[in-house]
């Protein structure tokens, strides 16, 4: 697989989500990325998730042309709520507990930016049937979630493209993982 071609369309579809994140929330977002093979998945994976008590996941199932692939969202607890109160344009500190217009919000939000990133990523790749389900939140610990993560990799008999966005926003510290992991099989033919 050409795994640098795959950074590339990895670049385009991560400053999309980035303008979208952005314009969402009315600040600047930096995003980080890490796009590599793997069978062990490297100790650097989720840096800082694995500390956390509760985070919050927002899983996706994909299909279509790209077929054993998985999207995860990930959010300590503070950035969770601290999304909501931006989203909702509440003051800061005022959500405590996800209620449903919060869960909602926190959910379309993660909607938005995995739409962007995988038109983005389509239309580099020139897939024309991706479709994405989930959008189903749920709340664990850090290290369970990463541990989860490693396991399904480990047990895995087929070789994985892991794709990590650090996103973090400027002014409120907002801090989230966005985990995209594919099969390598359903996408070497479009990567030359």
């Amino acid at each position: 697989m050409n795994l640098e071609k795959l950074k590339k369309i990895d670049q385009v579809a991560s400053q999309e989500s980035a303008v979208a994140i952005s314009k969402m929330v009315n600040e600047p977002v930096s995003i980080d990325i890490h796009t590599l093979n793997y069978k062990v998945v490297p100790n650097t994976f989720l840096s800082g998730i694995s500390e956390e008590p509760l985070v919050s996941v927002i899983s996706y199932t994909l299909t279509g042309d790209i077929v054993k692939a998985s999207i995860l969202m990930i959010l300590s607890k503070w950035s969770t709520f601290t999304l909501a109160d931006l989203l909702l344009k509440r003051k800061a500190r005022a959500t405590q507990n996800l209620d449903d217009m919060a869960m909602n919000a926190v959910i379309e939000f993660t909607n938005i930016i995995v739409g962007k990133y995988l038109s983005a990523f389509s239309s580099q790749l020139g897939l024309t049937h991706v479709l994405h389900y989930g959008g189903n939140l749920s709340w664990g610990t850090g290290d369970s979630i990463v541990s989860q993560i490693t396991t399904r990799a480990r047990l895995s008999l087929e070789e994985r493209v892991l794709i990590e966005l650090v996103f973090s926003f400027q002014k409120t510290n907002v801090k989230g993982h966005l985990v995209f992991m594919f099969g390598t099989e359903t996408i070497k033919s479009n990567l030359g």
